[in-house]
């Protein structure tokens, strides 16, 4: 979808739920108020962030980040249900479903974020030193 055909109004690109572009479009800019080196800036640093936005999303689902994630959360969860819950565990008696499940959750989203942030530096320094 796109909007806007005059010179400097906003032009609305939309690719998707998570994807939004909003820019200046740059023909027949004359005033001297917006240079069309600013209008392109803009579009660049946009679009940078849905590249960014995508390959961020690629990472949180790569099969390596996922196997590592899962690993970390039945290691880490086990124990934290055997401290948190033990008692009613040897005990017998109900368990809390949900704390029970949030003792696999979070470990898995801490590990999962740590990994990707940890790509997206080392990606982040080898482009800097390229």
């Amino acid at each position: 979808m796109t909007a806007g055909t005059e010179a400097g109004s906003p032009v609305l690109a939309v690719r998707g739920p998570l994807m939004r572009l909003a820019a200046w479009r740059v023909t027949g800019v004359s005033d001297g108020a917006r240079r069309p080196s600013d209008a392109c800036s803009r579009v660049v640093v946009v679009e940078v962030a849905l590249r960014s936005t995508r390959s961020v999303l690629g990472l949180v689902f790569s099969r390596r980040v996922v196997r590592n994630s899962l690993q970390v959360s039945v290691a880490v969860g086990c124990m934290l249900n055997a401290v948190n819950q033990g008692r009613q565990l040897l005990a017998g008696r109900e368990l809390p479903w949900l704390h029970l499940a949030l003792n696999f959750l979070v470990p898995y989203c801490v590990s999962t974020y740590a990994a990707v942030r940890n790509e997206c530096e080392r990606r982040k320094a080898t482009r800097g030193h390229g």
